[in-house]
């Protein structure tokens, strides 16, 4: 099969961090870490498994900080290598394990791309898995697969930017008839944004600010509305058909990036960022939505905020996400 396959390489990773942002303005496919290849097609690891043949594939800000070397290598020892990319896909059922109940040979469906216990054939799973939150699985170098935290960065299940990837049964949902690729590969970046929503309990007077809009700010605000929130959403948006969009999703205010955060939200709002209820911030190259705790009660000195730099992180992240203009066009819901 054909993939976009991505290989250790010591000497790529040191030139990608050399050049910096000049590589991104540079042809630079000689020494990215990515390149299109005819690999093997993965195989099942056991009966429970089965293999999909990916319709549309996102681009996730983790992608591009791996691409692109601007991430931090912390993950390295719990991923194994080479593997193929994309863990945000909509695809097709081709074949299924003998113990694969539920789904039929051509079901369109979505993934989970976590890689936890119960997808590595782990018992007893760990306090994380057994608590539902296999995305913070404590056994990622174990089981039936090599290490790997999510599809997309395990050697041995493929991935979405492939002709081919496999998947536990525990992973795949079908999707609705109704539904629209476009529309359909948007649901993991979605639930990570709805995750995020659905922590935090506001009341019609509070009033959040949501810093970028790309793919997960827009689908933040989206969550926010879709699960009853009627506060007040203030966003910042680098691009015109970001600000569009937002006001779409149900942003009351939308501010530019330009200038400094502080004084764009007092003009716009008449109020200061310590009245602030809640804030939602997006680091320019990782797509996971951060939603720390209530900001006023912070700088009250309440730091209910499992120990993030709540000033610092509000510094760093004065700026939007840009991810593809094609795939935010292509939103829908």
């Amino acid at each position: 099969m054909r993939a976009l396959l991505f290989r250790k390489s010591i000497p790529r990773y040191l030139a990608l961090k050399t050049l910096g942002r000049r590589a991104q303005r540079l042809l630079t496919r000689r020494i990215l870490p990515v390149s299109l290849r005819d690999v093997a097609e993965p195989a099942l690891p056991n009966a429970q498994w089965l293999r999909i043949r990916p319709r549309l594939s996102g681009i996730c800000g983790s992608d591009l900080a791996t691409i692109w070397a601007t991430g931090s290598p912390y993950l390295a020892p719990v991923i194994s290598m080479p593997f193929v990319l994309g863990h945000e896909l909509v695809g097709t059922i081709e074949e299924m394990g003998a113990e694969v109940s539920g789904f039929s040979i051509g079901d369109r469906v979505v993934l989970h791309p976590a890689l936890g216990c119960r997808v590595r054939g782990i018992e007893p799973m760990c306090d994380a898995c057994s608590d539902q939150r296999d995305a913070l699985c404590r056994s990622v170098t174990r089981g039936d697969i090599s290490a790997g935290i999510q599809t997309g960065y395990c050697r041995d299940t493929g991935g979405g930017w492939g002709d081919s990837l496999v998947a536990h049964q525990s992973q795949v949902y079908k999707v609705p008839d109704a539904m629209s690729d476009t529309v359909a590969v948007l649901t993991e970046p979605f639930a990570c944004a709805l995750h995020a929503a659905l922590r935090v309990r506001l009341h019609p007077s509070d009033t959040v600010l949501v810093i970028g809009c790309g793919s997960i700010g827009l689908l933040t605000i989206a969550a926010l509305r879709a699960t009853g929130c009627t506060a007040r959403i203030v966003a910042s948006s680098k691009y015109d058909h970001q600000s569009l969009l937002a006001r779409r999703m149900g942003a009351d205010v939308v501010m530019s990036t330009t200038g400094s955060l502080a004084q764009r939200y007092a003009d716009r709002t008449g109020r200061n960022l310590d009245m602030l209820d809640y804030y939602i911030g997006f680091n320019r190259w990782k797509s996971a939505a951060i939603l720390h705790g209530v900001y006023a009660r912070y700088k009250a000195g309440q730091k209910s905020t499992e120990g993030v730099d709540m000033d610092g992180l509000l510094a760093r992240i004065d700026g939007s996400l840009a991810l593809s203009e094609q795939a935010v066009n292509r939103l829908q819901c």
